[in-house]
């Protein structure tokens, strides 16, 4: 069954943006060099966040039924930002990622592990196929002087 996630963002005075899902709040702002206050972390550092953070609770909620023995796990990830020369938008056409894994249990297990997990984070799976975005609706409204 489908399940919808619904996330709100909005712009604050300050110039920061609050990103908020199930009562929950993150800033995400840009460096003051780019105009932002650097509040928080900007747009592509949350997505780019957004895969290691999916990687490692995905290992973190299967290390058990795998019979893995987790001492310490860590994912750093890194990709470059670069002009597309159609459009001239700025995009990430690569990000790289390096799992980094303390473990007592035997390497081939660990290994067949970490597959397990790449192959069944949400995340990387979007990431990974061509997304389609929808508008589904635009609403103007004239601000209430008070």
């Amino acid at each position: 069954m489908a399940k919808s996630v619904k996330v709100t963002t909005s712009w604050n005075e300050d110039g920061y943006v609050e990103i908020e899902s199930r009562g929950h709040k993150v800033i995400s702002d840009v460096r003051a060099e780019l105009g932002g206050t650097d509040r928080g972390l900007a747009p592509g550092e949350l997505l780019i966040g957004s895969l290691g953070a999916c990687q490692l609770l995905v290992a973190q909620l299967n290390a058990k039924r795998f019979d893995i023995d987790i001492q310490n796990l860590a994912v750093e990830l890194e990709a470059e930002s670069v002009k597309n020369e159609q459009d001239g938008k700025s995009l990430f056409p690569a990000i790289k990622f390096s799992i980094r894994i303390e473990s007592n249990s035997p390497e081939e297990k660990v290994k067949a592990f970490i597959e397990f997990v790449e192959n069944h984070c949400p995340v990387g799976a979007t990431l990974s196929s061509a997304v389609q975005l929808i508008q589904s609706e635009l609403i103007v409204k004239r601000p209430e002087y008070h």
